[in-house]
């Protein structure tokens, strides 16, 4: 197979903790499965020759809980993906990033998710925003209403992204 690389969506049960809680304070971000994804990727990327990319379908709040997006600025529903990504991502072996933006629910902030990655990457990693075309299947919670993607917010996104030197 011809394949331009391979793409890593790594939702694994486990637990993080350290979360920066507020804006300065110390990044101390430790989940469990660190190690395990962070050895992977980098056998990966020994592995494969130089000219294929590794990316990475990220979870929407995986690059919160640093100092600059802390954790409780974020509704705790967002579960057990937040802050998932924050030590991969710090090893630069990723070539791209796609932000699965569109499992936040409706009072999720698309914008505020991709900037976490851009500022976690340092602007290095091409940081894509993914919408789902209506009706979005989550959550399937009978308690929580399920976001549709209206019109007006993917004019949002895309003037955000025409503005955004980072956005692609």
């Amino acid at each position: 197979v011809d394949a331009d690389g391979i793409d890593i969506d790594f939702e694994a049960d486990a637990n993080c903790s350290g979360w920066a809680l507020n804006k300065g304070d110390k990044d101390c971000m430790k989940c469990e499965t660190d190690s395990i994804i962070i050895n992977y990727i980098k056998r990966l990327k020994e592995l494969l020759p130089k000219h294929k990319l590794i990316t990475a379908a990220t979870t929407g709040t995986g690059a919160y809980g640093t100092p600059e997006f802390p954790a409780t600025e974020q509704k705790p529903e967002y579960g057990i993906n937040t802050g998932r990504w924050v030590n991969i991502l710090r090893q630069q072996n990723i070539d791209e990033i796609f932000d699965m933006s569109y499992d936040g629910g409706n009072c999720f902030n698309v914008i505020e998710s991709f900037k976490s990655f851009v500022s976690l990457t340092k602007n290095k990693t091409p940081v894509y925003i993914g919408l789902e075309v209506p009706y979005e299947p989550w959550p399937k919670r009978p308690d929580k209403e399920n976001h549709v993607l209206s019109v007006e917010e993917t004019k949002k996104y895309a003037n955000y992204c025409m503005t955004d030197k980072n956005c692609k």
